[in-house]
Formats: structure tokens, C-alpha cells, sequence
């Protein structure tokens, strides 16, 4: 998949009040582009102190997209499929509970390739509750 959107860094002790400034920074700027329903959550990167996320859309290419924008590919990987349940303040007790608990215990490996969020008609905006596909790259 090609994505295009708001990629920034943030640091791990302010993800819950940081990422969500950037899905309004996001909407602000690339609802107008939005061709489809879902849009995507994407961590590209984890250290030890940071993590670099971005907001993002797919788009048929990325030589078409803003110079200003952020641009991601998502390689073609197998996948587990998660689905986190209620509202979106809660979702990062749903990665937890994944990536500490639920991988281990299915013997998932995963690949170090950018893992998702998949927001599609399950997922309301406004209200921040809903269904939300979480993609993990397996082995």
C-alpha cells in the first residue's frame, strides 16, 4: 500500500495527548484528498523513547503526493488482525494487551515492518467509539 498523510515523532510518555492533535492536524489538511472511508494509523518506527506515527490515506501512488506530505509503503506481509472494541482512548491498552500478551501466546513473531490501524465505517470520528482493525506483521 502506498500512504500519504501526517508522519511525526512523538515521545512514548505523551502518545495519548500528541497522536490525537495529529489526527485533527491530519483532518484539517487531507479530508478534501480522502477518496475512500478508511484511513490509517501507521507506527513506523519504535526506540526506546519515541515513536513515529502517521495519519494517513492510501493513494495510488506517492509521486503524486504533497511534497509536504508524509509517505510511507506498507510491504506486502502477512498479518495478524486484531480488533480493538470501544472508544479510542482505550487503544493503546489494546496494543499492550496484543503485543505483551496475545502474540506470545499464538507464538507470533513479528516482522519489524510497520504495523496499523485500520479505521473504516465501524469507526466513528466523532464520537471516538467504534471497531478498529489492529494489523500486526507476522512471521
Amino acid at each position: 500500500m502506498f500512504l500519504m498523510g501526517i508522519r511525526q515523532k512523538h515521545s512514548l510518555d505523551v502518545l495519548a495527548t500528541e497522536i490525537p492533535k495529529q489526527w485533527v492536524a491530519f483532518k484539517m489538511e487531507f479530508e478534501a484528498a480522502r477518496k475512500s472511508l478508511v484511513t490509517y494509523g501507521i507506527v513506523c518506527g519504535v526506540s526506546q523513547n519515541e515513536m513515529e506515527y502517521m495519519c494517513g490515506v492510501e493513494v495510488p501512488s506517492l509521486q503524486s503526493a504533497p511534497a509536504n506530505a508524509g509517505k510511507i509503503i506498507v510491504p506486502k506481509q502477512k498479518y495478524a488482525v486484531f480488533l480493538h472494541e470501544g472508544h479510542i482512548s482505550e487503544i493503546g491498552a489494546s496494543w499492550d494487551k496484543i503485543l505483551l500478551q496475545l502474540m506470545p501466546a499464538l507464538n507470533l513473531e513479528d516482522v519489524h515492518t510497520p504495523s496499523f490501524e485500520r479505521y473504516d465505517h465501524r469507526y466513528d470520528a466523532i464520537s471516538g467509539n467504534g471497531q478498529v482493525e489492529i494489523w500486526c506483521p507476522v512471521k
